[in-house]
């Protein structure tokens, strides 16, 4: 299940995780009464993220400090809306930000975005993968296996895109949002989902799924302005609540230390 939009991105700026302000948790608030269908034709207590919480669950803190591990690489074939990139030979393992104790349950995916970008996407062992990269620089990667799934998505050079995306949760998108028809609701503190500002640009979540499963997930948004063009960028993990509390922490850290 893809739990993104289609938005397919130009890396800009830069999140430094050690300078990441302290979380302010948001109070968790009951689903509020939404019509059977909003203005996306989204079932009733679905979200734009394409999951249908049902309760509140925990968030995963990311790190402060950094680890030192060697992971193994596995790359990622993505689909590309223009000639595919020459990719030169893979290293066969990387250093990463990763606690040692779980370095042989992780793996540094290798996903070439082409003109010479690239990210290391750290998920589970032995996963497969689904990805995709737009002509503006968007992309969209899916991992799978053992029972999680990893979402990565950013809306790349496409500013109306960001905008919509990031509505679900920051406040500040949205009269731009519905301004020109865009997203609508319901947002994210309208439903059955713990939510907490870990600064200005990241939120964090968490939610059960109707499947018994957790969710948890991180938003990165950059408004577009006269000195950097905005972005939006999105990472979320389901599976177990082990699975989530162990592994979400430390892959959240090492995709926002890319970006």
């Amino acid at each position: 299940m893809l739990r993104g939009m289609n938005f397919l991105v130009i890396i800009v700026g830069a999140v430094s995780v050690a300078g990441l302000m302290s979380p302010t948790p948001l109070p968790v608030v009951a689903a509020k009464s939404q019509p059977a269908v909003s203005h996306h034709g989204l079932k009733k207590g679905e979200t734009l993220m394409g999951g249908n919480p049902v309760a509140p669950s925990f968030v995963p803190r990311i790190p402060k400090k950094r680890m030192n591990a060697w992971l193994s690489v596995k790359p990622i074939h993505p689909s590309y809306a223009y000639p595919a990139p020459n990719i030169s030979k893979l290293p066969t393992r990387v250093r990463r930000s990763i606690p040692p104790s779980l370095a042989s349950k992780l793996t540094a995916y290798y996903f070439p975005l082409g003109g010479g970008a690239l990210l290391y996407i750290v998920a589970p062992n032995e996963m497969s993968s689904v990805a995709q990269v737009g002509e503006d620089g968007s992309y969209d990667v899916t991992l799978k296996g053992h029972g999680m799934e990893v979402d990565l998505t950013s809306t790349g050079g496409c500013q109306g895109c960001a905008v919509d995306a990031a509505s679900m949760f920051f406040p500040s998108a949205r009269k731009q949002a519905t301004s020109y028809g865009g997203y609508q609701g319901p947002y994210m503190e309208d439903l059955p989902v713990t939510i907490v500002n870990w600064n200005s640009n990241v939120k964090l979540w968490g939610y059960k799924e109707a499947d018994h499963r957790n969710l948890a997930g991180f938003a990165l948004y950059h408004p577009l302005s006269s000195q950097t063009m905005g972005g939006y960028w999105s990472e979320v993990m389901v599976g177990s609540a082990q699975q989530v509390k162990q592994f979400a922490p430390w892959m959240f850290q090492n995709t926002l230390l890319q970006l």
